[in-house]
């Protein structure tokens, strides 16, 4: 039953400046006041006011709370004020006989300021003081690590519960700690079942743990969690932790403390981090979700929040992902938010250094993705022409060290092809056209990495069937703009060398229709200057009808041959859909024959077994002239002219000059 001497106004009084009552600390009150409540159940001392009404109590707790005076001091188990020295007893709700302690009215208000203060935080923290715990130290590299020092406890009141940690098997327990009975029940949920469960060993005084979920370190946390709500009182032996927690939280510029904790070499241990992991894993066990929040906590602490980019965060923070990651604790929230740090471009020079190698693929492949996704979005193709040269400049500074290699395999090299296939699939954009010219602008230093850029697009990887027309378009526009830088020139080059010998074989894949887009990308006045000036390469007759994107069928205007400066109207009679050019618009198939030996009709064609056909002149001419039938000409059997597949397009060219031009393609 509740103690009579606390009634709805009269709360124990919370004298520390630390008892201050939020959130943080509400469950540990709670645990204290059910403790209080319920004293009877399982409290070890009983005291007897004047008025004979009883008052149960834990005795290790009213011990601090009355200045390490035993009960005995306050009360006499004899009833002196009868003039008896029979002594009185009870029994508590697990069945044990204790001696009823009498208080004499002259010590009562000493006795009801102890019990006032006897379930409080500061009383519990006195108790796992005076266990001895409180000095011993909690990184495990101590000779003394996880025992405790002399204790200033009676010994009718030391801990008396004792979990051991074993490996599995048969092993014995190479560690342990000591903890109260009476508090392990109420602030750890696990054994708040286990005691009342029907287990065997339940009604015991030893637990055993094992190393798949404990490690000595977390362990005795576990213990200390009993005695103390706030982890972070726990882990202040830890040299460094809470300076630099405190320091970067308490700094306007968090960037300077954090380098400052470098510079001065009081960065905290790298490896609490793991240890905060192993927390947390052994309060998953312990079903304490307190204490594995209080650890998750800390560990977004200890990496200042995913917000700063300090050099002591360059260190800490890819050590924090790859431990939550290679771990199967619940911190998707730290990894994303850890991700999303590194990920900014902006951060990508301070904050990728040495230790971010360390980490394992998976976090490495989840950074490449989040980078690849913050700067590969459509219409934001200059960001990704940023991003490669950030990449670029900052593998340059690589290259000197032993760790060159890794920085190329794991990170840098697959980041810049991710960049440069996106950046070749949208090449011919006014976006990356734009970029561009920045990039080669006669006073950008970053003229080096636009030809690097340049090189990864031409290469046989990239510059394929998918992308070889908005790279062909994309090269062309930039040659008219910085056609003279020499980068800019052999790209050109390159481009056209590989359609003049890839466009035969391209008449034998099928179109690649790209969907038109409503709406066109957004220029900024200083695109709009830039391309002001340009005009179309051939204007169209707006009455015309277009071409859409899912038509298997040439729609548009009339096509002009390159062959000579007159006109020839054009059509595709077919049942089939049309080869790879006749994706094609009618300025890109002009651009493209201007530079290599092939007409327009001969891009559409079919197949080169059945090349565009002038009714009026015989035989059919062929692509780059040749009647070979191997090559694709004119086979003159027995059945007359063979042209291959059947099934294949007819172009019909309706001659308009008399003329033929017979110019070589």
């Amino acid at each position: 039953m509740a103690s009579p001497i606390f009634s709805d106004h009269e709360e124990p009084c919370f004298t520390d400046p630390l008892e201050y009552v939020d959130e943080d600390y509400s469950d540990v009150l709670t645990h204290l006041a059910a403790l209080r409540d319920e004293a009877s159940k399982d409290g070890d001392v009983v005291f007897a006011l004047p008025n004979n009404v009883k008052v149960w109590a834990h005795s290790p707790l009213f011990y601090i709370a009355a200045g390490e005076r035993p009960p005995e001091e306050f009360g006499d188990p004899r009833r002196l004020d009868l003039g008896t020295d029979i002594m009185e007893t009870a029994k508590n709700n697990l069945g044990v006989e204790l001696t009823v302690l009498h208080i004499p009215e002259e010590n009562r208000p000493s006795f009801e300021e102890a019990m006032g203060h006897t379930y409080t935080r500061k009383s519990l923290r006195g108790l796992w003081e005076a266990m001895g715990y409180d000095s011993v130290d909690p990184t495990g590299k101590g000779p003394d690590a996880g025992v405790p020092l002399d204790s200033t406890l009676p010994a009718s009141m030391l801990p008396d519960f004792e979990i051991h940690l074993k490996a599995p098997g048969n092993r014995p327990s190479f560690c342990a700690v000591k903890v109260h009975k009476f508090l392990l029940a109420r602030r750890i949920p696990y054994y708040e079942t286990f005691f009342n469960s029907k287990f065997g060993d339940a009604s015991g005084n030893t637990s055993t743990v094992y190393t798949e979920d404990f490690t000595p370190f977390s362990l005795w946390i576990a213990a200390g969690y009993v005695y103390r709500q706030e982890l972070k009182e726990l882990l202040n032996p830890c040299p460094g932790f809470r300076n630099y927690i405190t320091l970067h939280l308490n700094n306007p510029h968090k960037a300077q403390s954090c380098n400052s904790c470098v510079t001065d070499r009081t960065l905290p241990d790298i490896e609490i981090a793991d240890k905060f992991v192993d927390i947390t894993r052994a309060a998953r066990y312990l079903q304490c979700v307190t204490l594995e929040n209080s650890a998750l906590y800390l560990l977004s602490e200890l990496g200042h929040r995913f917000e700063c980019t300090g050099r002591g965060c360059s260190i800490f923070v890819p050590h924090i992902l790859d431990v939550v990651a290679k771990s199967d604790i619940s911190g998707q929230r730290i990894l994303d938010n850890g991700i999303s740090l590194l990920a900014l471009l902006s951060n990508i020079t301070p904050l990728w250094k040495r230790p971010l190698l360390n980490c394992s693929p998976s976090v490495l492949e989840l950074l490449i993705a989040k980078v690849a996704s913050n700067s590969q979005k459509e219409g934001e193709e200059r960001r990704a022409i940023r991003l490669f040269e950030t990449i670029s400049d900052l593998r340059r500074h690589t290259l000197a060290s032993k760790n060159a290699k890794d920085w190329d395999t794991k990170l840098l090299v697959p980041l810049m092809e991710h960049t440069v296939e996106f950046i070749a699939k949208a090449f011919d954009s006014l976006e990356v056209t734009t970029g561009l010219i920045r990039v080669f602008h006669p006073y950008n230093l970053s003229k080096p990495v636009g030809g690097e850029l340049l090189s990864m697009v031409m290469s046989n990887k990239t510059l394929r069937e998918e992308t070889c027309r908005q790279i062909f378009i994309g090269i062309m526009e930039l040659a008219q703009k910085r056609g003279t830088v020499p980068e800019v020139e052999q790209a050109k080059r390159d481009c056209i060398a590989w359609f003049k010998r890839k466009w035969v074989t391209l008449t034998f894949s099928p179109a690649i229709r790209t969907p038109v887009k409503p709406t066109k990308a957004k220029s900024s006045p200083q695109e709009y200057a830039i391309f002001k000036d340009r005009e179309p390469d051939d204007q169209e007759d707006s009455t015309e009808p277009p071409r859409t994107p899912t038509s298997t069928h040439w729609r548009g205007p009339p096509l002009a041959s390159p062959e000579s400066g007159t006109k020839k109207k054009l059509s595709i009679d077919t049942s089939d859909d049309g080869n790879f050019f006749s994706a094609w618009s009618e300025e890109d198939l002009a651009k493209l024959t201007s530079v290599i030996p092939a007409s327009i009709a001969d891009l559409v064609a079919k197949s080169p077994q059945s090349p565009a056909v002038d009714d009026r002149y015989k035989p059919v001419r062929t692509p780059r002239g040749n009647s070979s039938p191997r090559r694709g000409g004119v086979s003159r059997g027995r059945g007359g002219h063979s042209r291959g597949s059947a099934s294949v397009s007819r172009i019909i060219l309706n001659r308009i000059d008399a003329r033929p031009n017979r110019e070589q393609h």
